[in-house]
């Protein structure tokens, strides 16, 4: 019962660990996703929005009529006349008095709104490092995520390498025996398949190294492991048929940090309007209600509040006549702030026109380098299934098979990594567009 109660137990942890080494797998739309969410860039620029968006909400909050309670007390010290008495006499008397007050600005001319127009143009200032920090996220997410890929592509053609240099070691112990080759050849590949395990063991630490970089980025636990799945392929026809100017414009119409340049140059017109609110009057209702007690009069406490309950409701009017020349040099700023927002704007809708002709320049060149590559991979096949009938003939030596051999290797990993490459600036395509 006790071993059956081991065998159990050590089944059960065997199978936990199973489940515990499982790596989470990334794909390159999840990689995409993470990054507009989990980078610490990304979050940091999201709770900058809120702070901008709860200033905005205070400003326009000026707008509202200001309610609050008052209270207050006070004991005085000092002379006082007597009436009985006839005489100044030295007293003490207590006073207190509460009440509510009611402050309303009507027209403060263009004051709040101005105050209004820079908070929204804060806000959207905010909303533009919030996309832009989204944009330099996937960006890099996106780089990270092409160096794990290759990186495991390539571990994986190291490690059929290796396997093939072993088997050539068989051979070339075998032609050995057979008297067909010299003893010196066994050392030569024995160097060739170290090389390859080596190899092996380079591209193991690439691959790491590249996952925790990603890892790093995405903000991930880690502790965990992870791997990245396969991007998939290019469809090549798509990317032949790709319309640069309707691609152009798609992105005018959907770039979220366009529409945060856009408000924040809508907010600085506004806020140029309202500079000049100093030159105007303002206005403001006033109502106020109360009582109070004072210990001069001998009536008792309640009755006092009652009889000395009133109220108050009138207007404050301010008229501006010198502020020092500062209405004027608010104009001016405000003025200068507008046609700067302008000018990024403008600027912003150039640069994401070129980004995208960029982005699908690149990737038709990406394409063509996918045809090269693949191409470059059979002819080295080739060569190498060549080479290897000439040396099982003996009619070439170890050397050249391994030069021909290295070729194909090379070959193999450039055509993973235009493949992967054409399959990455897909997706950044899509996302300058703002797909």
């Amino acid at each position: 019962m006790q071993k059956a109660l081991t065998v159990g137990l050590a089944a059960l942890l065997a199978a936990a660990g199973a489940r515990a080494q499982a790596p989470r797998v990334l794909t390159l739309d999840e990689v995409a996703a993470l990054a507009q969410t989990q980078a610490v860039a990304v979050r940091r620029a999201a709770l900058e929005v809120e702070a901008r968006e709860a200033a905005l909400a205070g400003a326009r909050g000026q707008r509202l009529p200001a309610l609050g309670l008052y209270s207050n007390g006070a004991q005085r010290y000092g002379l006082s006349f007597d009436e009985t008495a006839g005489q100044v006499t030295q007293s003490t008397t207590e006073f207190a008095s509460a009440g509510a007050e009611l402050s309303w600005t009507v027209f403060d001319g263009f004051a709040t709104a101005s105050t209004v127009a820079g908070a929204r143009a804060d806000r959207a200032e905010a909303e533009r490092l919030h996309e832009r920090a989204r944009q330099t996220a996937v960006h890099e997410a996106l780089r990270l995520y092409y160096e794990v890929a290759t990186a495991g592509a390539a571990r994986e053609i190291a490690e059929e390498n290796a396997a093939a240099q072993a088997e050539q070691h068989r051979l070339v112990a075998a032609q050995i025996r057979e008297g067909l080759r010299p003893q010196t050849e066994i050392h030569l590949q024995e160097e060739r398949l170290a090389e390859a395990e080596l190899a092996v063991l380079q591209a193991e630490r690439a691959e790491r190294a590249a996952t925790l970089a990603l890892v790093r980025h995405l903000a991930l636990d880690p502790a965990g492991d992870y791997a990245v799945a396969a991007p998939g392929e290019a469809e090549p026809a798509a990317v032949a048929a790709l319309d640069e100017a309707a691609l152009v414009a798609e992105a005018l119409d959907r770039r979220a940090d366009l529409r945060a340049y856009e408000a924040a140059a809508d907010a600085a017109r506004a806020s140029r309007r309202a500079a000049g609110a100093g030159r105007w009057p303002s206005l403001a209702l006033v109502a106020g209600y109360g009582t109070s007690y004072t210990s001069t009069d001998p009536t008792g406490l309640g009755a006092q509040l009652d009889q000395n309950r009133g109220g108050s409701v009138g207007f404050r009017i301010g008229f501006p006549l010198f502020d020092q020349r500062q209405t004027s040099a608010q104009v001016r700023a405000a003025e200068a702030r507008f046609r700067q927002r302008e000018v990024e704007a403008e600027d912003a809708r150039r640069q994401v026109a070129l980004d995208v002709r960029e982005a699908v320049l690149d990737l038709r060149l990406r394409g063509e380098e996918v045809r090269v590559a693949e191409q470059r991979v059979a002819a080295a096949e080739a060569a190498l299934a060549a080479e290897r009938e000439r040396y099982r003939l003996g009619l070439t030596t170890l050397a050249a098979l391994a030069e021909v051999n290295a070729r194909y290797v090379e070959a193999r990993v450039g055509e993973v990594r235009a493949a992967y490459a054409l399959r990455v600036q897909q997706a950044l395509l899509a996302y300058q567009v703002g797909r």
